[in-house]
C-alpha cells in the first residue's frame, strides 16, 4: 500500500498521486504536514473511486499495473496505440486538431528532440482559489528561465498553459507540443508558507526523471525557483551546460513587487479589456516597490499596446506609455527579451521605425530563441514587404514553438492571402478556426479572404461572427465595406453612422471609415481618411505594399504619397510562397 504524507489517506500501488491533495504517494511511514497545517483524517478509497490522480492538469493513465516500478507513470505501449483512442478524453478532438494544423505532423514522443520541455501550469492546491495567479506565475517563471537555455525547446507559455483543467495524459501532451519531457507540479500556500510539489517525466518511455518537494517562506520563492530549475537541467542531462545548471537571473529581489507583477502578467494573459486595465494597476504597483523591475516595464508597454486595440484606450496616450515603458526595460535591462520584443512590436505596429523594428525582434530572438511571440511578429514584419517566404519560414517556427497558439496558427494563412492565393489562405484560416472556434480574428481573417473570392455572402457571415464575439470594431468597417461593394449603399451608410457614435465614447481608426467608403466607391472620401490614418499612424496602414483591398487605388499619385508617409520599404517583387 501507498500513502499521502500530507492526509494519510491510503491507495493501492497502482496510484502515484493523492485524489485529495495531490501530493506524491510514498511507501512506508509518511512525511511531515506542511507547517501550520493540521492533517486531515485520512479514508480509505471506495469502490467507486476512479483509478486516476490528477496532479495539474496532468492525468497519469490508469494502465499502470501494481508490479511496474514506483516512478513508471504509464505504459510505454501507449504510444503505440490506435490513434483515436490516443485522443479519447478530448472527445476525438487531439486527432483533429493533429489533422488540421499539423500539431506533432505524426511525430511519436519517442522522436521528439531530447532537449526539448514543455512547463504545465502548476495545480493551485491552496483553500484560496485567487491563488491561482501565484501558480501560473511560478510555472511561467521556470518556463522562461528554461527559454534561455541555448539548444533547449521549449513548448510556449500559450500552447502548454492550454492543457490547463483538462484531463489529458502525458503521451498526449507530449505529442501535440512535439516535445520529450514534461514539468508540471502543484502548490500549497498556508501564511507565509507554501510547498511546492514538481516532477519531470521523460515521454518517451512514461518514466519518472525526477520528483522533489520545496517546503519554504514566502520570502524565498526566488531561491525555490533556482532550485527547481537547476534540478530540471540536471535531470535533462544537457550536455552542453556540463551538468551544471544555469543561475536564474532574477529580474527583482522583492517577493511583493514579483508576486504583483505575477498578477499583472496572470491578467494580461486574458486578452480582454477589463482584465488588461487591472494588469496596467498591477504593473504600475510592482514599479512604485522596484522601479529597476526591467520585466515589468516591458509587461507594462504590452499591456498599454493591446489596451488601444482591446479597449479602444486613447490612442497617442497609450502608445506614448507603451514605448516609454519599452525604452525603460530596455535601459534597465539590455539583455530582456521580452523587452526588445515590445520594442519591435511598438516600431512595427505604431512608430514605423522599420529598421529598429526588425533589428529588435531579431535581437529578441537572440537572446531567447525560443521567443514564439517576437518569431511571429518578426513574420508580419516580413509579409509588409513581400517576403512571403521569409514569413511563411518565421511563423512556421513560432507555430513549432506554440503549435496551440490559435493567433500563430492564423497567421499561417497570411503570406497566402496577402500573396494573393485566396483559396490556400481559406483553408489555413478554417483550419485554425476548428482547432479554437473562440478566437475572433479568424473569423475576420475568412470574411477578408471570402471578399476577395467574391463570396460577399460568407463574407458577412464571417463578420458578424466576429462581431457578435467582441463587439469587434473593424468588423463594422469591412461590414460597411462589404455591403459598398455590394451595392447596398443604404446599409454602408447606416454603419458608417453607428462608427461616427462609437468614435463618441473610443478610439476608431481612420483606416476603419476609409475602408467603409472605399466599398462605396467614393473615392476621394476614402483618400480623405487614408490620409488620416497615415498621419496617426493607423495599424492598418503598414499593410500599404500588401493590401488587396487598396489594389483599386495603386497608381494613383495620391496613393503614393500615402507610400512616402508609412515610409515602409517598397517591395522589388513579391516572393511567392511555396
Amino acid at each position: 500500500m501507498k500513502k499521502c504524507p500530507q492526509c494519510g489517506r491510503e491507495y493501492d500501488n497502482s496510484m502515484s498521486f493523492c485524489l485529495d491533495d495531490g501530493e506524491e504517494l510514498l511507501y512506508g511511514p509518511g512525511a511531515p504536514v506542511l507547517p501550520g497545517e493540521e492533517s486531515r483524517k485520512s479514508g480509505a478509497a471506495g469502490p467507486e473511486e476512479p483509478a486516476t490522480a490528477l496532479l495539474g492538469s496532468l492525468r497519469i493513465p490508469s494502465s499502470v499495473s501494481a508490479d511496474d516500478e514506483k516512478t513508471r507513470v504509464f505504459r510505454a505501449e501507449q504510444f503505440d496505440r490506435d490513434p483515436q483512442s490516443a485522443s479519447s478524453s478530448l472527445g476525438g478532438r487531439a486527432v483533429r486538431d493533429k489533422a488540421l494544423v499539423g500539431v506533432g505532423d505524426g511525430r511519436d514522443p519517442r522522436s521528439a528532440s531530447g532537449s526539448s520541455i514543455a512547463v504545465l501550469p502548476f495545480a493551485n492546491m491552496s483553500a484560496d482559489a485567487d491563488n491561482e495567479y501565484f501558480c501560473d506565475g511560478l510555472a511561467e517563471e521556470l518556463l522562461n528561465a528554461l527559454a534561455k537555455i541555448s539548444d533547449l525547446k521549449v513548448a510556449a507559455r500559450t500552447s502548454a498553459f492550454s492543457f490547463k483543467g483538462r484531463n489529458s495524459d502525458v503521451a498526449e501532451i507530449a505529442q501535440k507540443l512535439g516535445v520529450r519531457t514534461i514539468l508540471e507540479g502543484s502548490v500549497r500556500k498556508l501564511g507565509d508558507r507554501i510547498r511546492i510539489t514538481v516532477q519531470l517525466v521523460d515521454a518517451s518511455n512514461g518514466y519518472q526523471l525526477w520528483s522533489d518537494r520545496f517546503d519554504r517562506v514566502i520570502d524565498d520563492i526566488f531561491d525555490i525557483q533556482d532550485e527547481i530549475t537547476a534540478s530540471v537541467v540536471d535531470a535533462l542531462k544537457i550536455q552542453l551546460l556540463g551538468h551544471t545548471a544555469p543561475k536564474v537571473r532574477r529580474a527583482t529581489s522583492n517577493p511583493e513587487a514579483y508576486e504583483l507583477y505575477l498578477k499583472g502578467r496572470y491578467n494580461w494573459s486574458k486578452m480582454e479589456g477589463e482584465a488588461l486595465q487591472r494588469a496596467v494597476t498591477y504593473y504600475r504597483q510592482a514599479l512604485d516597490i522596484d522601479p529597476h523591475y526591467a520585466l515589468a516595464y516591458a509587461g507594462l508597454s504590452d499591456a498599454y499596446v493591446l489596451l488601444v486595440n482591446h479597449r479602444g484606450a486613447p490612442f497617442e496616450e497609450s502608445i506614448k506609455m507603451a514605448r516609454s515603458a519599452a525604452h525603460k526595460a530596455i535601459e534597465l535591462d539590455p539583455e530582456l527579451a521580452e523587452a526588445h520584443t515590445s520594442l519591435g512590436l511598438i516600431n512595427t505596429f505604431y512608430d514605423w521605425n522599420w529598421e529598429l523594428s526588425e533589428s529588435s525582434l531579431r535581437r529578441a530572438i537572440e537572446l531567447n530563441p525560443n521567443a514564439s511571440h517576437a518569431t511571429q511578429v518578426l513574420g508580419i514584419r516580413m509579409c509588409l514587404e513581400g517576403r512571403f517566404d521569409e514569413a511563411k519560414k518565421y511563423y512556421q517556427l513560432a507555430h513549432e514553438l506554440d503549435p496551440l497558439s490559435p493567433s500563430i496558427a492564423e497567421h499561417l494563412g497570411w503570406p497566402f492571402y496577402y500573396g494573393r492565393d485566396y483559396d490556400r489562405a481559406i483553408v489555413e484560416f478554417q483550419k485554425a478556426a476548428e482547432m479554437e472556434p473562440g478566437f475572433k480574428n479568424i473569423y475576420f481573417r475568412l470574411g477578408l479572404a471570402y471578399i476577395q473570392e467574391g463570396m460577399y455572402d460568407e463574407a458577412i457571415e464571417q463578420m458578424q461572427t466576429c462581431q457578435n464575439m467582441s463587439n469587434d470594431r473593424d468588423s463594422v468597417g469591412w461590414l460597411g465595406y462589404i455591403y459598398g461593394l455590394k451595392g447596398e449603399r443604404g446599409a454602408a451608410h447606416a454603419l458608417l453612422a453607428e462608427l461616427e457614435e462609437i468614435a463618441k465614447e473610443r478610439y476608431i481608426p481612420p483606416y476603419t471609415f476609409a475602408i467603409v467608403y472605399l466599398g462605396l466607391g467614393e473615392i476621394d472620401e476614402a483618400f480623405k481618411w487614408l490620409e488620416k490614418a497615415g498621419r496617426e499612424h493607423d495599424y492598418w496602414m503598414i499593410f500599404i505594399h500588401v493590401d488587396p483591398d487598396l489594389d483599386p487605388l495603386r497608381g494613383d499619385p495620391r496613393f503614393d504619397d500615402l507610400i512616402k508617409l508609412v515610409g515602409l520599404p517598397k517591395p522589388q517583387s513579391m516572393s511567392v510562397v511555396r
